[in-house]
C-alpha cells in the first residue's frame, strides 16, 4: 500500500495555501491516520474547473495508483474539478480501482468505506454541505464566462448590449 498526497497550488492567491503549508498537513493527516506519506504530487498552474484526471500532476498520479493505495488531498474540491459528472466519473472509477481519496476537510475516504470507531454519529448534513459547497466553488466563475463570451459575441454581431439607446439615421 503506497500513500500518495496531492498538492493543489492555486494560481488566485487569495486560495493559494503554500506548499509547505501542504506538505506539512498532510503529513499531519498521515499520522492521525496512521500512516506515512509515501510520494508527493504537486499540481502547479491548472484550474479547479479542469478534471483532476485532465491535470497534468493529476493524470501522472491517476497512472501510478493501484488498488489498495491511499490518495492523500486537503481539500476535496482540489480533486472534484471539472463538475459534478467529472467528480462522480472520479469516484467510480478509484473506487472499482479500490484506491482511496482521503479529503481531510471531510475527514473521510470518499471512495472506499472506512472501519470507524464512533460512539456518536450527528449525520451527514454537515459532510454533504461541504462537498456542494466544494462542488459550487469549483462551478462558480463558468457562469460569468458565458456572460462574457455572449456579450462579445452579440457586440460583434453589432447588437444593442443596453444602456443609452442608440439614435438611428443621426
Amino acid at each position: 500500500m503506497t500513500v500518495f498526497g496531492y498538492v493543489f497550488l492555486a494560481a488566485d492567491r487569495q486560495e493559494l495555501v503554500s506548499l509547505e503549508q501542504q506538505r506539512k498537513q498532510l503529513k499531519k493527516c498521515g499520522e492521525r491516520l496512521g500512516v506515512e506519506l509515501d510520494d508527493l504530487y504537486v499540481e502547479e498552474g491548472a484550474s479547479l474547473k479542469s478534471p483532476f484526471k485532465g491535470r497534468v500532476a493529476g493524470k501522472a498520479l491517476f497512472q501510478h495508483v493501484q488498488a489498495g493505495d491511499t490518495i492523500l488531498v486537503l481539500q476535496c474540491q482540489w480533486v472534484l474539478g471539472g463538475g459534478a459528472k467529472e467528480a462522480a466519473k472520479l469516484v467510480r472509477m478509484l473506487k472499482k480501482a479500490g484506491v482511496s481519496l482521503y479529503c481531510a476537510d471531510l475527514e473521510t475516504s470518499i471512495t472506499l468505506d472506512e472501519k470507524r470507531r464512533l460512539a456518536v454519529y450527528q449525520g451527514g448534513a454537515a459532510l454533504l454541505g461541504k462537498i456542494i459547497q466544494a462542488m459550487a466553488s469549483c462551478e462558480a466563475s463558468e457562469h460569468g464566462k458565458a456572460i462574457r463570451a455572449t456579450k462579445q459575441l452579440r457586440k460583434e454581431q453589432g447588437k444593442y448590449l443596453g444602456g443609452r439607446y442608440p439614435s438611428v439615421g443621426r
